[in-house]
């Protein structure tokens, strides 16, 4: 039987690759979970209150569509503004007409 007190194993390579892993994983999560507060406050001050739909479907966007929305969610004027540019596919909101003209000069 293996006589690894705790210190030694925190010490070991695999462990500290296991962690740093978890550690990423859940970095990314909140930092996703961060993206997405923000973005469903910009569009119920923008917007007003969004059903409990539209709420969940902005939460399961990746990251390059969140980008996308955050993009162009200041020129959203009403509720169908936005249900319209969620029902595009990522590559059509990447080039959305509601896209405003200057924004990738700005990034």
């Amino acid at each position: 039987m293996l006589s690894y007190n705790d210190i030694e194993l925190k010490q070991t390579r695999f462990y500290q690759d296991i962690f740093a892993e978890a550690y990423q994983e859940e970095y990314k999560k909140g930092f996703h979970q961060g993206e997405v507060t923000i973005i469903l406050i910009l569009l119920k001050h923008q917007l007003g209150l969004l059903s409990s739909e539209t709420t969940n479907r902005i939460q399961q966007l990746g990251s390059e569509q969140l980008e996308s929305l955050c993009d162009n969610l200041l020129d959203f004027t009403a509720i169908n503004d936005l249900n319209t540019w969620l029902e595009k596919p990522l590559r059509q909101n990447n080039n959305s007409a509601l896209k405003a003209p200057y924004s990738k000069h700005l990034i």
